[in-house]
């Protein structure tokens, strides 16, 4: 829980600057088998928390473990409506299960262009 820590302290510090600064968006990826059980995933579930709270957006890959814990905590951190949860979801052979907390949904069919996808806005 120290990385938490560490990282509730970064963004408090964030939230003292300018409105500006709640214009960024993170990005969170990981494994898809992640279990809802596993220490990781609170700890995921919980940075997005705090990056929702302080207004900020996330783009995952949108679908189950590590960036679901991601959606799910920034849904429940959010207190200020503009901030987005993004899933740039890969079209797969094998159908994974998307998150319910995505605001924006794209999808594509190859690995790499959801990449290109993050210098561009949403």
């Amino acid at each position: 829980m120290k990385r938490a820590g560490e990282a509730n302290s970064a963004l408090k510090h964030s939230n003292k600057k300018t409105k500006s600064r709640r214009n960024f968006t993170v990005a969170i990826f990981g494994s898809a088998r992640i279990r809802k059980d596993s220490v990781i995933y609170k700890e995921i579930r919980n940075l997005a928390m705090m990056i929702s709270g302080a207004g900020m957006s996330i783009v995952t890959g949108g679908g189950p473990g590590l960036v679901n814990a991601a959606t799910e905590g920034h849904y429940y951190g959010r207190r200020d409506k503009r901030a987005k949860s993004i899933g740039l979801r890969i079209r797969l052979l094998f159908e994974e299960e998307e998150s319910r907390h995505l605001d924006i949904k794209k999808e594509f069919k190859r690995f790499f262009d959801p990449f290109r996808q993050l210098h561009k806005p949403f």
